[in-house]
């Protein structure tokens, strides 16, 4: 039983290498949105209530609701049940909840230069790189808040 957990910066072609991976090796691909999906399913939870907890701030109220931590603790529940899969590609944030100590999961990491990620972006987008600049930075913040949540450090591009 193997995992492939891919973790991309924004224009760094992580949805694209994906699908190319996915199809080289044979590999089901599961994303973000497909366990979103499963866990609003499985648990009666709206998605964009998962997606908030996976991908954004906790709320200021989030100390009494325990949203976050609820949301989370059902997409776990799907991401470990998705596991017992042989041959099984994580694409997105999800598969940063896996534990460093589990053997059969290799952690790939895509991030390119900010200049690069610009001129991708203001392509993808048809904007100026000076926005594009502006996109990457906050959803770079998301992706810090994310690592800092799990990880307790600030930098989602370092080796776990």
């Amino acid at each position: 039983m193997s995992v492939i957990v891919l973790f991309s910066g924004s224009f760094c072609h992580g949805d694209e290498v994906a699908r190319a991976l996915s199809e080289k090796t044979g590999y089901e691909l599961l994303g973000d949105l497909a366990l979103i999906r499963d866990t609003a399913r499985r648990f009666n939870i709206e998605e964009g209530k998962i997606a908030r907890a996976l991908m954004g701030k906790a709320s200021i109220f989030d100390k009494f609701t325990h949203e976050k931590e609820r949301c989370l603790a059902g997409l776990r529940v799907v991401l470990g049940d998705a596991i017992q899969k042989d041959n099984l590609l994580l694409n997105g944030y999800t598969g940063l909840m896996l534990g460093g100590d589990i053997p059969h999961v290799l952690r790939v990491c895509l991030i390119a230069d900010l200049r690069y990620r610009a001129a991708v972006g203001a392509r993808a987008e048809s904007v100026s790189e000076k926005e594009a600049v502006r996109r990457i930075h906050k959803e770079d913040e998301n992706r810090v808040l994310w690592v800092e949540y799990l990880f307790n450090r600030r930098d989602p591009w370092s080796p776990v």
